[in-house]
């Protein structure tokens, strides 16, 4: 039960790094009221009235409030320095191979830790109803990549918009900047994804105990299999032991006995004959008195008879 409510809430939190995620993935595609306002950094030139939002698809023109005037097209990986006005401060960056490729790294840990976090999300709930440790072990496996993946986007976020803005400021007094919405995205995605793993991590720890379904024989003290078991030991009772009762392996072969027959059952060729008081005639063989016997029974002849 421990295991799979600590399973059910990893997988919450996989969501709601998925859906942070997604928010940081989506940011300013287009100039919406919710999406215009996701970015990962802003710069402004106060003297020349130049601001303009950052995120992983273009860049988006504003005014000195903040206020989105209009987008540019989405391309993924947009290179930050290719934004009018910082393109001029920046031209070496601006035609960088190894900056360009950063920015593509950045865009494919964004999009590759979200699918993961969807993709844990999406089979947690249904591996929490199971109690099973291999379970908890793999989602832990899943979740910890995850963390990595998040984790590694993160700083690389952090190190372009923190870094990219002091080498700005660096070339241009009139530059500064701040750091965006969809950073703390990031960061509350990092959160979740580590909660998730450990969450699932703990869920392994949490040895579910068998029930013992044995039950105890008050009149014997000693656990007893299930009902079912092949190998179940049968009762001890206190009637007599009939020495010539045959065992069938269970308890009502030994109990039902017809008192009129004998505790055998009739056809039995093994059966054993009744002891008579006839005295046994030596002289005379062949007018021996013949008793049933097994040799009778069975089919065979009686080797006394002459």
């Amino acid at each position: 039960m421990l295991r799979g409510l600590f399973i059910a809430l990893a997988s919450l939190f996989a969501l709601f790094a998925f859906l942070l995620q997604l928010f940081t993935l989506i940011g300013q595609v287009s100039n919406r009221v919710f999406l215009r306002h996701l970015y990962l950094a802003h710069a402004q030139n106060a003297p020349q009235n130049q601001a303009y939002n950052m995120g992983l698809w273009n860049y988006c023109n504003t005014d000195m409030s903040g206020n989105v005037n209009s987008c540019d097209s989405p391309r993924p990986g947009y290179n930050w320095a290719n934004t009018p006005g910082i393109s001029q401060a920046l031209p070496n960056q601006a035609g960088s191979k190894r900056i360009k490729s950063l920015f593509l790294a950045l865009f494919a840990l964004v999009f590759i830790g979200m699918g993961l976090s969807f993709f844990l999300w999406l089979i947690s709930m249904p591996f929490s109803c199971f109690g099973r440790r291999g379970v908890s072990a793999s989602l832990s496996g899943y979740s910890f990549i995850n963390f990595l993946v998040t984790l590694a986007s993160l700083i690389l976020a952090l190190v372009l918009a923190l870094r990219g803005l002091h080498i700005l400021r660096n070339a241009d007094s009139n530059w500064n900047g701040y750091l965006g919405n969809s950073i703390w995205c990031l960061v509350g995605a990092t959160a979740a994804t580590l909660m998730s793993f450990l969450l699932n991590t703990l869920s392994g720890f949490c040895v579910r105990r068998r029930r013992d379904d044995a039950r105890i024989d008050p009149a014997v003290g000693a656990k007893q299999p299930p009902p079912g078991d092949p190998y179940q030991p049968q009762p001890v009772t206190n009637e007599p032991y009939a020495g010539n009762q045959p065992y069938t392996g269970d308890t009502a072969g030994r109990n039902a006995v017809d008192p009129t027959v004998g505790p055998n059952p009739a056809g039995n060729p093994y059966q054993p004959q009744p002891v008579t008081n006839t005295p046994y005639n030596t002289s005379a063989v062949g007018n021996q008195p013949t008793t049933p016997n097994a040799y009778s029974s069975a089919g065979y002849n009686n080797p006394n008879a002459v």
